[in-house]
């Protein structure tokens, strides 16, 4: 492991990352969505180098999150699927090592809500409830560690969030 070469790769996918954020601010879509999807691959070389280190794991899964909500932001659908199914399914397996981690799962539970919200703007309102339980469910396999803990609490609002958006779904 090149544990100098491997932090250089996250300091400069970090940089990347923020740069894609003013690059969307400034409308220059295609060169963010570009920028953004240089940050990711780092992120995945991070992943290679240490696949069992779960800080950059989570930190992959991020990007990956960030990335489907600017290619959903940019009605890039398929694009989108493609970059939140893989942060679920990374974020499903660090939660399956530690289930107790609240952050890991605010952003499961995030993840899987913006599915929702895409596939309702894509008029796919199965798979918008079908991401929406997948949220609840989420929120209800939390481990309850320490109730005062903020992050359980937004967990917890969430878990209304997603029920309130179910409702308001058109009936199939």
């Amino acid at each position: 492991k090149d544990e100098g070469n491997a932090t250089m790769r996250r300091f400069l996918s970090n940089i990347l990352a923020n740069t894609s954020d003013v690059l969307f601010q400034l409308n220059e879509n295609d060169n963010a969505l570009t920028v953004l999807n240089r940050s990711v691959n780092l992120k995945r070389r991070l992943h290679i180098i240490d696949a069992d280190n779960a800080t950059w794991n989570y930190e992959l899964s991020l990007a990956l999150v960030k990335l489907g909500r600017s290619q959903f932001t940019l009605k890039k659908f398929d694009d989108a699927f493609v970059s939140f199914n893989d942060a679920r399914e990374r974020l499903q397996t660090l939660l399956g090592r530690d289930p107790a981690n609240a952050l890991r799962r605010w952003t499961l539970v995030d993840c899987v809500m913006t599915m929702a919200w895409a596939s309702r703007e894509k008029g796919d309102y199965k798979a918008a409830r079908d991401y929406a339980m997948q949220g609840i469910a989420v929120v209800d396999g939390l481990v309850e560690i320490d109730p005062t803990d903020v992050i359980i609490g937004w967990i917890k609002d969430m878990k209304g969030t997603a029920q309130a958006f179910i409702a308001a779904l058109p009936a199939q």
